[in-house]
């Protein structure tokens, strides 16, 4: 089988030939071509070239990759901050919302001055061209809640979000109507799907019921776009005791990206169990990947195909992205996890 076929078997609940191997990656790529992180995030065709060295190196079945969480800020004029060799984010002394009364003042974001949006577009297209059409691609998009946040400020936000609900609902608004266009843009370029963001879908953040009065409708729209299309939607949450019940019921996905079970489950497994309608994505620490040997890290990727993988409907991935400066290696222990398993179980 393909990269392509495995992964849409094991989004469609099927069991392919051997698990998919669909790490989240990210900046770690830059290290392929010896770039700084600066220009792998700045650069389409660097960008774009080092995920596909990286896929195409270590046999991986699909590009899952984030570049950063500010991409989408930025088209509304959020001033950020590129580190030399770290992840870009919004400069805290110049949030673009200073106030709570800002929240009024957003409107839809112009796509003449998306550069960020514009250049991961970009990124899907070069990416498509240098994987040709047997690996999916997925980029991720995320959450209008986690783009308001990136303008306002995560602390200000959650201490305004009671006094300021009906404002901040407003706001989110006129985001959702932008990245519905962004999520058309990104598809319209190649991508094989959407990988959606929901952090604020958990317990980390905020309350099931805050959620759900805040972003679920939102979500609910900005998953539709997906579907529309006819396009694989996979949720990703890292955060602890996300509420997947409820995302599953309004936004229909085909695969959900976890690193920790969701609030009604005791463990992965019991999730895997629970909800086998929808593919499993995940579950394996990205933190491992600083800390452990290869050898450690291997098993620890054989644990999670043994637990989550025996009836299909699995994807190995980390539970969220692989760290940026750790070792790409690793991603050829991550595969062989997925090939020991298929020989120990005697798959065809």
């Amino acid at each position: 089988m393909t990269g392509g076929e495995r992964v849409m078997t094991a989004l469609a609940g099927g069991r392919p030939d051997r698990v998919p191997v669909c790490p989240i990656l990210g900046g770690a790529t830059r290290q392929i071509l010896g770039v700084t992180y600066r220009a792998w995030s700045t650069n389409a065709e660097l960008c774009a070239l080092a995920l596909a060295k990286t896929v195409r190196r270590y046999r991986l079945d699909a590009a899952m990759f984030v570049i950063d969480l500010s991409v989408e800020c930025a088209a509304w004029g959020q001033r950020l901050v590129y580190p030399r060799e770290g992840t870009a984010h919004p400069d805290v002394r110049a949030q673009l919302l200073q106030e709570p009364e800002d929240y009024d003042r957003l409107r839809p974001a112009s796509w003449l001055g998306a550069e960020r949006m514009n250049m991961e577009v970009e990124v899907c297209r070069r990416l498509r061209r240098h994987l040709g059409p047997d690996i999916p691609i997925f980029p991720m998009v995320s959450s209008p809640l986690g783009v308001l946040t990136m303008l306002r400020g995560q602390t200000a936000l959650l201490t305004e979000v009671y006094d300021q609900l009906p404002a901040i609902v407003r706001a989110l608004e006129p985001i959702t109507r932008t990245l519905e266009q962004y999520v058309h843009r990104l598809l319209d370029a190649g991508s094989d799907g959407i990988l959606l963001d929901t952090l604020y879908a958990s317990r980390s953040l905020i309350s099931k019921e805050l959620w759900s009065a805040v972003e679920r409708p939102a979500l609910t729209d900005l998953a539709q776009s997906v579907h529309l299309r006819g396009r694989q939607l996979i949720l990703h949450n890292c955060g602890w005791g996300s509420y997947l019940k409820e995302q599953l019921a309004v936004m229909h996905p085909q695969g959900i990206s976890l690193q920790y079970s969701p609030e009604d489950c005791a463990n992965l497994v019991e999730c895997r169990l629970r909800y086998q309608t929808v593919a499993l994505m995940g579950c394996v620490d990205p933190v491992l990947a600083l800390l452990a040997t290869p050898e450690e890290w291997e098993d620890a990727c054989r644990v999670q195909v043994r637990l989550l993988g025996g009836t299909g409907g699995y994807l190995l991935s980390t539970g969220c992205e692989y760290p940026p400066n750790a070792p790409l290696t690793l991603l050829r222990q991550m595969r062989r996890a997925a090939e020991y398993e298929e020989e120990r179980r005697g798959w065809a």
